[in-house]
C-alpha cells in the first residue's frame, strides 16, 4: 500500500491534466462548445459519485469477504493431518466452497458496476464528439479547418481519457479504503494477556 497509494495518485492527477488539456483543446475552436460542456461536465460528476459511492461499499465488503478465504486456507494447511485424520475433507471443501462463494459475488458485482460506469461514460463521450463535430458542421467555413481538425481529434481522445480519469478515481478510492482498514485495527486495543497469567499464577502461588 506505501507503494501503490502514491502512484495511484500520480496517475489520477496525470490522467485528469491529460483529460482537461483534451477538452479545453477541443473547445478551442469556439466558446459555445465549452459552454456546452458544462451540462455534460455536471451529468459527469453526479454519474461519478453516484458510482462511487456503490464502488466503496462493494470493494470494502469484497475485502471483508476475503479475509476468511485466507484465513480458512491458513488454518487448513496448518491442519492438514487433523483433519484427514478426523475425515473432516468434506466439511473444509463445503467452507471453502461457501467463502469463495461469498468473495467471487462481491467480486463479480464489483466489475458489473464498473462496466456499467464504463456504458455512461462511452455516452458523454459520444455526446461530447456529437456536440463538436455539429457545431463545425453547423459553422462550417468561419472556423479553420486546422482548428476544426484539431478540435475533432481531441474530442474522440476523451472517449478513452474519461474512462482513465474515472478508473484513478476508483482505484484511489479503494487505496484509501485500505488505509482506513489499517486506521480501525489500529484502534483496537491489544490484549494484555500476558499480564493476566502472571496476575492469576502470583494469586495462585503460596505465600
Amino acid at each position: 500500500m506505501d507503494t501503490t497509494l502514491p502512484q495511484e495518485y500520480q496517475l489520477l492527477l496525470q490522467n485528469a491534466s491529460l483529460a482537461l488539456g483534451a477538452l479545453i483543446v477541443s473547445a478551442f475552436a469556439s466558446y459555445w462548445i465549452g459552454v456546452a460542456y458544462i451540462p455534460v461536465f455536471i451529468i459527469f460528476l453526479y454519474i461519478g459519485q453516484y458510482f462511487k459511492k456503490s464502488s466503496s461499499e462493494i470493494k470494502r465488503l469484497e475485502g471483508v469477504t476475503r479475509t476468511p478465504v485466507y484465513n480458512l486456507f491458513s488454518e487448513t494447511l496448518s491442519g492438514l493431518s487433523t483433519i484427514r485424520a478426523f475425515r473432516m475433507e468434506d466439511s473444509f471443501i463445503e467452507q471453502n466452497r461457501r467463502v469463495v462463494d461469498a468473495n467471487s459475488n462481491l467480486y463479480f458485482t464489483y466489475w458489473a458496476a464498473s462496466r456499467w460506469l464504463a456504458t455512461r461514460l462511452d455516452l458523454l463521450s459520444v455526446l461530447i464528439i456529437f456536440v463538436v463535430t455539429l457545431y463545425l458542421v453547423a459553422t462550417a467555413g468561419s472556423v479553420g479547418s486546422l482548428t476544426s481538425a484539431l478540435s475533432l481529434t481531441y474530442s474522440l481522445m476523451l472517449t478513452s481519457m474519461v474512462q482513465w480519469v474515472m478508473r484513478s478515481v476508483d482505484r484511489t478510492d479503494n487505496a484509501m479504503t485500505s488505509v482506513e482498514r489499517l486506521l480501525y485495527f489500529r484502534q483496537i486495543e491489544s490484549e494484555d494477556t500476558a499480564g493476566k497469567i502472571i496476575d492469576e499464577l502470583t494469586a495462585r502461588d503460596p505465600q
